[in-house]
């Protein structure tokens, strides 16, 4: 029930009237094209709801955001990574009859550095030697949607398709499931839509 749409962010000076969006669809689908977006621009929605009020929101079909506390989109292109896996990928189909052990965890409680998380490049390193050490055929990670407190396992996700900063980027992630195909280990992803945050 928007009445206005306006993309704001870094490539606008968070100026909304620079790219007012068009309502395409009666949906609730509005549109608008910046060209010329480099990675790591970071934007929101500023919406006019129905009460008159403006407020700012993330995308939440977005493939990157800033780090908490912050929470804007920010641009990214996820193309182009190069991956090893080829012969992971040919036999998985094959293994339909072999007994499967799942490792489910929390990317961010497994295993701390002090006061930060360990990256996404640093966490392969460790699970594929703990995996393979404990005859783990697959790993199912807790959610790694974006969300906003560190307190959670995931839950509350705040985008469908970003995969939480706190670790690394997009293509830093796609390494960690490379490195994990490449030494025989599958990837189950938690994937939890029904917990999505509404508010601002």
């Amino acid at each position: 029930h928007a009445k206005a749409v306006e993309l704001v962010g870094d490539f606008n000076s968070w100026q909304g009237y620079k790219n007012k969006m068009t309502k395409v669809d009666i949906n609730g689908v509005w549109e608008t094209f910046v060209p010329n977006i480099k990675d790591y621009q970071n934007y929101k929605y500023h919406i006019l709801t129905a009460q008159n009020m403006w407020v700012d929101k993330i995308d939440p079909f977005s493939f990157f955001s800033e780090l908490r506390p912050k929470n804007a989109s920010r641009t990214y292109d996820i193309e182009g990574f190069i991956w090893h896996d080829e012969e992971f990928i040919s036999k998985r189909n094959l293994n339909l009859n072999k007994a499967m052990n799942i490792y489910e965890l929390h990317l961010g409680s497994w295993v701390k550095a002090n006061d930060r998380f360990f990256s996404y490049s640093e966490l392969a390193e460790k699970l594929v030697e703990y995996l393979n050490n404990k005859g783990y055929t697959h790993v199912e990670i807790l959610p790694i949607s974006e969300h906003p407190l560190d307190m959670s396992w995931g839950y509350q996700c705040s985008g469908y398709f970003s995969a939480t900063s706190r670790y690394g980027n997009p293509k830093q992630l796609m390494s960690l499931i490379d490195v994990l195909h490449q030494n025989g280990i599958g990837v189950i992803f938690d994937f939890v839509p029904v917990h999505f945050v509404k508010d601002d």
